[in-house]
């Protein structure tokens, strides 16, 4: 039997999407799964959910509830993180401080200054996690969805010996989207991507073994014209187009969130991470008070679930009062790369995947020691990764802007260096074209005494 560990399983819907797909796997119907939360109220609708999500697969598995991190991991074969410490208030707390210094965000969790701050809230938990899989599940294959992506990855297989692997959907995001815009059949498409976490280019994109690339940049010039303006920018600027969305992309490059005319120009949606975070906040609490009325919302005891589309009503395609989907178990599996993965470790059947490890000389002109994102092979000897070679100098050059606040960041969390903390901060291409020097440092300083009592002491003054 099978044994898998979601930590942060009170990310409710993210963790029915996995389980799900976990379910759509013939080795795991029996497995037992683990799920554990550090809130307890969270932990309870996550078990009801995923209990009823295990009725709709019918499957046999066993769930194992806890708030107890080691019982979760013990004997565990793979383990899954989505955890936030401090939630959504200390991400309101990293707009508001970098807002009051004259920082504007749109998302704020991968990059930069906001994800300094957040990895000094994830990545030292997560070190402890994998330091105790070391001593209960050394075996274990750690996936991790949790972000800053590139920071956590990079302190857990600096400072563990856990196999971890990170994972994202914004490659196989964007290479479907890339094949909306152009019409094609995704089935027909191939394509080469890498670079770093949410900073990854498309090096080859085919369909039907032809490069698709004159055909993408028509559609930017016609049908597609004012979509993703960011990533359109940059495409023509470099001839390669890249990973994750044009509001995470304009927070890591200097040349975008600088004037209200350039935000407008770009269509940047400034503090659309804290519209998204109400609207899931809003349908959580309507889905657990469902849960309380004895009504279970994911089959059909409801009529649905009322929200006000925060997001999308400030972009004029949203009315209050709309029904959510979120509740719904899908008949199908996502695209997920996680229950594949383990599926492939299980089976010994191989499956490609892009994803976060440690380079040790798969881009041979970024740093080895960094936090990579290649396509990967996952098979019954674990994760396997590919080498690449050398990226285009422009793309290589553009991630070292961001590879270098991150190395920081890890070397300081590593380290319990405080003065890394700073270095990184003063490094963020972002902050270094809207603010000087002291203002960089004062903002850096208010962040991290405001966050006091969820990073690790030595961060202080």
């Amino acid at each position: 039997m099978h044994r898998i560990a979601i930590i942060g399983a009170g990310s409710v819907t993210f963790a029915k999407t996995i389980v799900n797909d976990i379910l759509f796997c013939d080795p795991f119907k029996n497995a037992e799964i683990r799920l554990m939360d550090i809130d307890s109220d969270r932990l309870d609708m996550a078990t009801k959910t995923m209990e009823t999500v295990a009725k709709i697969r019918g499957a046999q598995c066993r769930f194992v509830s806890t708030l107890d991190r080691v019982q979760a991991i013990d004997g565990a074969d793979f383990v899954v993180t989505m955890i936030q410490v401090g939630g959504d208030a200390a991400t309101n707390v990293d707009f508001d401080v970098c807002r009051k210094h004259g920082l504007k965000l749109a998302i704020g969790d991968s990059m930069g200054i906001p994800g300094v701050a957040r990895a000094l809230r994830n990545a030292p938990v997560m070190l402890d996690l994998c330091h105790e899989m070391e001593r209960h599940c050394p075996k274990a294959i750690l996936l991790n969805y949790t972000n800053p992506m590139g920071m956590n990855c990079g302190t857990l297989l600096r400072g563990s010996k856990i196999q971890t692997v990170g994972l994202c959907h914004g490659v196989f995001g964007t290479a479907r989207k890339l094949a909306g815009f152009i019409g094609a059949d995704f089935n027909r498409v191939r394509y080469l991507c890498a670079g770093i976490n949410h900073m990854a280019f498309f090096l080859k994109y085919e369909v039907d073994g032809r490069d698709a690339y004159p055909d993408i940049r028509r559609a930017f010039d016609t049908t597609h014209k004012d979509e993703e303006k960011v990533r359109q920018e940059v495409f023509r600027r470099l001839g390669y187009f890249m990973t994750e969305s044009s509001y995470h992309l304009s927070e890591y490059l200097p040349w975008f969130i600088k004037s209200d005319a350039l935000i407008e120009e770009y269509d940047i949606a400034v503090d659309e991470y804290l519209l998204r975070s109400a609207e899931n906040k809003e349908i959580y609490e309507k889905i657990a008070q469902a849960f309380k009325d004895g009504k279970n919302v994911y089959v059909g005891e409801t009529e649905g679930i009322v929200f006000t589309p925060r997001s999308r009503m400030r972009r004029g395609r949203g009315e209050p009062g709309e029904l959510t989907a979120n509740f719904r178990v899908e008949n199908k599996a996502s695209s997920e790369y996680g229950s594949h993965i383990m599926n492939a470790v299980a089976t010994g059947k191989p499956f490609v995947f892009n994803g976060n490890i440690l380079n040790r000389g798969e881009i041979e002109n970024l740093p080895r020691g960094a936090c990579v994102e290649v396509p990967c092979v996952a098979d019954k000897n674990g994760i396997q990764p590919t080498h690449i070679g050398e990226l285009p100098p422009q793309c290589a050059a553009l991630i070292q802007t961001n590879l270098n606040v991150q190395e920081l960041a890890v070397r300081a969390i590593l380290e319990q260096n405080r003065d890394y903390l700073i270095h990184a901060a003063l490094m963020d291409p972002l902050a270094s074209a809207v603010l000087s020097t002291k203002p960089i440092v004062a903002l850096m300083d208010e962040l991290l005494e405001a966050h006091r009592g969820l990073i690790p002491q030595w961060c202080q003054k």
